[in-house]
């Protein structure tokens, strides 16, 4: 019976190494497949439009998809598998459910220290408002450098 015991516990523990080690490199598949398609969305889409018309689209997967197999008919040069790592990443960044994200960023971020009606008043353009944010940041706002234009196309 006693050398039943080690070979479990080595077998546990061979077990705990194999998920961790495949739990890794799922998150850095993930964070590859991410940066991919930052970088072919940065390089193939903008050849035609900038960031700006990406970030306020505000579509779901099927939405997304579509949209990038039009401007395959309108001469985007994209293979296949670009186009499903393209809009994995459009859907992931982009979605619909991003506008409710930062409503809710906004409000706990910024509420905090004001009273949300007050930000939400207040006109400015995006770019005063992406001033505005990065500033609120300094004072120790929790918004991500990556969150600004969202933040400022919200507000």
């Amino acid at each position: 019976m006693m050398k039943a015991r080690p070979t479990s516990v080595a077998l546990w523990f061979i077990f705990t190494v194999v998920l961790a080690v495949a739990a890794l490199g799922a998150q850095q598949s993930t964070s590859s497949d991410d940066d991919k398609g930052k970088a072919l969305v940065e390089s193939k889409c903008t050849l035609c439009h900038g960031l700006d018309e990406v970030r306020v689209a505000n579509l779901d997967k099927a939405g997304w998809k579509e949209l990038v197999e039009s401007m395959r008919t309108k001469g985007a040069d994209l293979k296949d598998e670009e186009v499903t790592v393209i809009v994995n990443y459009l859907a992931k960044t982009y979605s619909q459910q991003t506008g409710t994200d930062t409503k809710k960023l906004v409000e706990a971020s910024c509420g905090s220290c004001h009273g949300i009606d007050i930000v939400e008043s207040a006109q400015k353009s995006k770019e005063e408002w992406t001033g505005v944010v990065r500033e609120m940041i300094s004072y120790g706002a929790d918004i991500k450098e990556s969150q600004v234009p969202d933040v400022a196309d919200y507000l």
